[in-house]
């Protein structure tokens, strides 16, 4: 999960897809009214799969998720796959679209490791333009929030082994079960979102969400990071420091009280 933007000006970055908070509003479905909304799910989008990115030709990286989407599905008909290392003649051949467009075009988006192997924030961005997200992560890699988040209701987990035969993978799914599992992204993308993280934090200023398609904040990333926190507090047991003063009396109000801390 990424970490709460700055309060100054609201920059929107890699999470709007590289480009302005305006544009995320004008092309995310989730900032559309109810029944507008239900429709946008339901087009066919022109992209079945869609990942651009840098692809590192050392050896260590050889074994990697990107390499091998760029390898096995560069060209591949109804997808866009770019590797963005390739040479300016490739570029020229493929260049590439915005990518809010592109993700608002696309069934599924490619999710693999960073440059370094640093963590993906590709779901993020994803999920915001109700591309379904594909992981490319080992057994052991855990998504954001997997403890309250029913993942597998709106992403897919291939493994790099895997990655040759991904258009045979998503073909199993019709669109009947793509606009399933874009609808279930309706109940987790606010998840991503730090909208509670307040800004004017100053004295005498006033406090204010940083909404950014109009949610409110309280099911947001940081009530998810509590909601984990609680459970696993329960699964060990809760066990207060000698003197400290009982929790209190409801999840709400410690979230409230953590918050006013930031």
């Amino acid at each position: 999960i990424r970490l709460p933007t700055p309060p100054e000006g609201h920059p929107c970055g890699p999470l709007c897809g590289r480009t302005s908070l305006e544009t995320l509003r004008r092309l995310s479905p989730w900032a559309l009214p109810a029944a507008a909304q239900e429709a946008q799910l339901a087009k066919v989008r022109p992209v079945r799969f869609w990942w651009v990115g840098a692809v590192r030709r050392s050896f260590a990286f050889k074994s990697s998720a990107r390499p091998n989407l760029a390898r096995h599905h560069v060209g591949r008909p109804g997808w866009m796959v770019i590797d963005t290392q390739a040479g300016k003649l490739a570029l020229e051949r493929a260049p590439v679209p915005p990518m809010a467009e592109a993700l608002a075009s696309a069934d599924f988006c490619g999710s693999p490791l960073g440059w370094d192997f640093g963590d993906s924030d590709r779901y993020l961005p994803s999920m915001m333009y109700g591309c379904i997200p594909v992981f490319f992560h080992g057994s052991k890699e855990a998504r954001p929030l997997e403890e309250v988040l029913p993942w597998d209701d709106f992403s897919l987990r291939v493994g790099v082994e895997d990655i040759g035969r991904l258009h045979e993978i998503l073909a199993q799914y019709d669109h009947a079960r793509v606009v399933a599992m874009r609808t279930a992204m309706g109940t987790a993308w606010q998840r991503m979102l730090y909208t509670s993280y307040s800004r004017g934090a100053g004295a005498g200023s006033s406090r204010r969400p940083m909404s950014y398609l109009g949610e409110d904040g309280r099911r947001d990333a940081f009530d998810g990071v509590m909601e984990v926190l609680r459970q696993r507090l329960a699964k060990r047991g809760w066990r207060r420091l000698p003197g400290s003063s009982p929790p209190a009396a409801t999840a709400a109000d410690d979230d409230d009280a953590a918050r006013s801390q930031l």
